[in-house]
């Protein structure tokens, strides 16, 4: 995650072009995946061109107060306007959507937020993803229990909305990250040994400890549309670049 793709719209459409490029990198459009933090300005503009690439939304509650609290860089983009954007965009591509929804114990798993999300999605193209939090020592918040997860996907699926129940990916890179630990003491020396697997392992912990809004950038699906989460706002040690900037900032 690298901030949100839609305040740096221009350059994200040329990278993607680049990937998408046959000339370039050669990835299927339809294996390259934006997902926004729901900035309504570049959900339009994205709607527009013909590529076919795809559309995620970090969603996380279908309650306005609830996602104020979330993903407070976005709360100018309510709900009601994102909604009709969303709608928009799926009139004009015939494509589907995507909405991630990262679910916190007794914060966006309540029956009233389930009701929310259910009635959010129906009628509409769009496929949902239920992420169980990463479950971080220390972390006042953590993942809804599993039952809570599976019983929000039996909700939406008997409305018609397509639901993904998805593994969290953070635990997996923590424990790969931990078990690189175990073999050298230094940080450092680790950096050294495998500085890739250092670098996400330093950026993926604040992922699960922080739920201030969701910002991913490209996201490169080869097998399957699935993308990760990160925190807005709390990457902690991330570079200074336009992407990383407050997404409220941008008129529309």
């Amino acid at each position: 995650g690298q901030g949100e793709p839609f305040a740096n719209y221009d350059e994200v459409l040329k990278a993607l072009r680049i990937l998408n490029d046959p000339d370039g990198i050669g990835i299927g459009a339809r294996h390259l995946t934006v997902s926004t933090s729901g900035v309504i300005p570049g959900i339009r503009k994205f709607a527009d061109i013909p590529e076919q690439f795809t559309l995620a939304v970090s969603l996380h509650s279908a309650i306005q107060s609830t996602r104020n609290k979330l993903m407070p860089g976005v709360k100018k983009y309510t709900l009601l306007r994102l909604h009709e954007a969303l709608q928009l965009y799926t009139e004009k591509t015939g494509r589907r959507p995507t909405y991630e929804y990262a679910m916190i114990e007794g914060v966006n798993d309540t029956n009233p937020e389930m009701q929310a999300l259910c009635d959010f999605c129906e009628g509409t193209l769009c496929h949902v993803n239920l992420i169980q939090l990463n479950d971080i020592e220390g972390s006042p918040l953590k993942p809804s229990p599993i039952h809570k997860v599976e019983d929000l996907q039996r909700r939406l699926e008997s409305r018609g909305i397509e639901t993904t129940i998805r593994n969290s990916r953070g635990n997996d890179i923590e424990l790969l990250a931990d078990s690189l630990a175990a073999l050298q003491s230094s940080e450092e020396r680790i950096g050294e040994l495998h500085p890739k697997t250092f670098h996400v392992k330093h950026r993926t912990t604040p992922v699960a400890e922080y739920a201030t809004g969701v910002v991913s950038i490209i996201d490169i699906n080869f097998e399957s549309a699935a993308t990760c989460p990160i925190f807005y706002g709390q990457n902690k040690g991330s570079l200074s670049r336009e992407s990383d900037k407050d997404p409220s900032k941008y008129a529309e």
